[in-house]
């Protein structure tokens, strides 16, 4: 499920809803909340050579940042869940 534009509380009334759902089914419901991914979506294409730049810079993540993060949380023990994983490059105002 794909959540990118909803707002904040509706996006946490729905997963906490969810989890609700989920309890005792040994589903587990993690949520990722990536900050500035130097992708498509903020404009920037794959080739772009100031991505380099800008990630040692804390400007921004690479698209491989999140999916490391994603297989983190999904390599987690079955009797842990993170349900909340926040990333932010270093310089991102938030």
């Amino acid at each position: 499920m794909r959540l990118v534009a909803a707002p904040r509380s509706r996006r946490e009334n729905l997963l906490g809803r969810t989890r609700q759902q989920l309890v005792g089914t040994g589903v587990r419901l993690g949520a990722v909340a990536p900050g500035i991914v130097l992708n498509e979506l903020w404009g920037v294409d794959e080739d772009d050579t100031s991505i380099d730049a800008k990630v040692a810079a804390g400007e921004g993540m690479r698209s491989s940042d999140v999916a490391d993060a994603v297989m983190f949380m999904l390599r987690t023990p079955r009797h842990v869940t993170i349900r909340d994983l926040v990333m932010l490059p270093t310089n991102q105002e938030i």
